[in-house]
């Protein structure tokens, strides 16, 4: 049983001196496996107390190159603010193309006028293709390139 308060103490110490640690650090990324490479170079090089910030400095001083780097993560694609053809859903990823409504994808792929007695594709026709075509085009060559 004591070993067990021994070791509950221990741990409430490494917890401890690593917080304020990684406080005084804010550049450094407070993980699980950076406090453990730390808390295992003040026990083996006998740094000091655990729950002294400076024994940490130390052991920092130390195996810093043993660090692990803070994880980055890419920074999320924003779509544009306001979609710029009121007259169709907005469509930006081929998801959209393939969830786009099938009898208004239809009608705006569809959509003639008359011109000079010819069957011609209208303006919102013309704008709806060229979108999604873009679309297909994009995701095309991302599928080619794997």
């Amino acid at each position: 049983m004591n070993t067990k308060l021994e070791e509950a103490k221990k741990q409430a110490a490494v917890e401890l001196g690593s917080h304020k640690f990684f406080q005084r650090n804010l550049h450094l990324w407070a993980s699980d496996a950076n406090q453990s490479v730390l808390a295992g170079l003040i026990a083996q090089k006998d740094l000091g107390p655990f729950d002294d910030p400076d024994s940490w400095e130390k052991a920092y001083q130390i195996g810093k190159d043993m660090l692990c780097q803070r994880p980055t993560t890419p920074e999320p694609q924003s779509a544009p603010s306001e979609w710029p053809h009121k007259f169709m859903r907005p469509i930006y990823t081929y998801a959209d193309v393939r969830a786009y409504p099938a009898r208004e994808f239809s009608a705006l792929h569809n959509d003639y006028v008359w011109k000079n007695g010819e069957k011609v594709p209208s303006k919102k026709c013309e704008i709806f293709r060229a979108v999604v075509q873009r679309i297909i085009d994009e995701h095309n060559a991302k599928r080619g390139a794997q």
